[in-house]
């Protein structure tokens, strides 16, 4: 059995248990200080091990480079795995919408590695820690359970919701993306509330609109040689930029009470995603990320709808 404490500072043999297999594997003395601190000394050893090139430098940076990669594949696999179980599970509902929650945070975790390189690189502590947080509420978010249909025209899809965030989801014209974008930034202990709801949905919507800036970025690079795809594309991205550009205002408006200020800037922030799509209209060009335009659209309407119907600030202008 491997344990922790059976770990010496020489370079050592250990035996790796992993499902019915054993595995001998040399231990670096560095490798396994750096995974003594941490909350998962095992799962680091068994995770790294196998990504260590012969002469790799070992060191926290290092390794955390190759946690990355190591957590990139798995998460291709978990998504596959949801992938497949949801074509098994078209009959029920509740497993239906369980899949696709987990499915959509599968995908936004892959999107967001190359956010976590380029912080790496760049020795972007914040940013690192934002994307790597995200990305564990991701997996583990926890809800208080209660019965709950998510009504979005005939479709009905049976859940398990708190009931305080089924309430504030039901008033919004899109229910369904209201629960599947805040779900995964819901923490055990966060009062569900119109405002906490509301600055949940901000973090959302601008990971979402990174995302979306990523995508345009690398079409409009494979789009070159096409003036008015590459006009639609730089329209979209200067807008994403504008949206991400709001963010601080949003958060300074929802802080002070300003509801005004809030309704301005996301108001702005809709119509910012409609021009990028009628860019591509106008241009007789069928769009490429309309879905990931939706989608925003939808959040980002929602959280007004959140603002206007049902946050009360003490000093509303």
């Amino acid at each position: 059995m491997f344990t922790t404490s059976s770990i010496a500072l020489a370079r050592s043999l250990y035996d790796v248990r992993q499902g019915d297999q054993t595995l001998t594997v040399i231990i670096n003395p560095k490798l396994q200080r750096i995974c003594d601190q941490t909350d998962n000394p095992v799962e680091c050893l068994i995770t790294t091990v196998p990504f260590l090139r012969e002469k790799t430098a070992i060191n926290p940076v290092s390794i955390l480079k190759i946690k990355v990669e190591a957590v990139d594949i798995k998460t291709k696999e978990a998504l596959d795995k949801a992938s497949k179980l949801l074509l098994y599970s078209s009959n029920s509902k509740p497993a239906t919408f369980c899949f696709n929650v987990c499915i959509n945070n599968y995908k936004s975790i892959l999107e967001s590695k190359h956010r976590i390189l380029d912080a790496i690189l760049l020795g972007d502590d914040k940013q690192l820690r934002v994307e790597l947080s995200s990305n564990v509420d991701k997996i583990y978010h926890s809800l208080t359970p209660s019965s709950y249909n998510v009504r979005q025209g005939d479709q009905t899809l049976p859940a398990v919701i708190d009931p305080k965030l089924q309430q504030i989801c039901d008033k919004t014209d899109n229910p369904v993306e209201c629960l599947i974008t805040t779900i995964p930034f819901l923490r055990k202990k966060v009062a569900i509330n119109p405002v906490s709801i509301l600055d949940i949905e901000v973090e959302a919507i601008d990971i979402k609109t990174k995302e979306a800036l990523d995508k345009a970025s690398k079409l409009l690079l494979s789009s070159s040689n096409s003036k008015p795809i590459t006009k639609c594309f730089n329209i979209c991205i200067k807008n994403y930029k504008s949206i991400l550009e709001s963010k601080h205002r949003i958060l300074d408006a929802i802080s002070i009470g300003d509801d005004k200020q809030l309704r301005v800037e996301l108001s702005s922030n809709v119509d910012k995603i409609y021009h990028c799509e009628d860019a591509f209209e106008e241009a007789n060009v069928k769009s490429p990320i309309t879905e990931v335009n939706s989608l925003l659209g939808k959040m980002i309407t929602n959280s007004l709808t959140i603002t206007i119907d049902m946050v009360h600030f003490h000093n509303k202008n």
